[in-house]
Formats: C-alpha cells, sequence, structure tokens
C-alpha cells in the first residue's frame, strides 16, 4: 500500500479490545506521528467510542484452482457429515 511501517502491536484473532488499550496504541501512534491501522475484520471489535482516528484496511482472499479444488473437497465432506 506505500506505506512505512513504524511500529506494530499484535493482538490473538477475536480479541475482544479495551477502552484502555486503544487510548495507548492512539498515543503511541501520536508520538510516532504515524496513523493506527487495522483490518476491517479487527475494526468491527473496537469500541465505538474509540473507532475515531483509526484507519481501517479492507482484506480479500483470492484462491488459486488448486486451493479452490481443496477447499470445495473439504466444504464437501463438512457438508455431507451433517
Amino acid at each position: 500500500l506505500g506505506c512505512k511501517i513504524v511500529g506494530s502491536n499484535f493482538f490473538s484473532d477475536h480479541y475482544p479490545f479495551k477502552n484502555n488499550e486503544i487510548k495507548k496504541l492512539k498515543l503511541k501512534a501520536e508520538s510516532l506521528n504515524a496513523k493506527l491501522v487495522t483490518t476491517e475484520k479487527d475494526y468491527v471489535r473496537i469500541p465505538f467510542q474509540q473507532k475515531g482516528r483509526i484507519e481501517n484496511i479492507p482484506i480479500h482472499i483470492i484462491f488459486e484452482n488448486k486451493s479452490k479444488r481443496i477447499l470445495k473437497k473439504i466444504l464437501l465432506e463438512v457438508l455431507l457429515k451433517k
């Protein structure tokens, strides 16, 4: 995306963000003269009152042909077990 990454924080998948954590991240970004960025997937879990001054990036998955065949096989197996 043409961005220069100046810092990062990692959270577990489906992490329940807390107001005080987001405030600290915003202060860190401000001290680095940077934008706070997250994925759309994680943005939805940020408390509403903390969403200001946070950019969200859309994420898309593109499967190659081989991956599509493997995924189709797995989904069929799952559906047939029901």
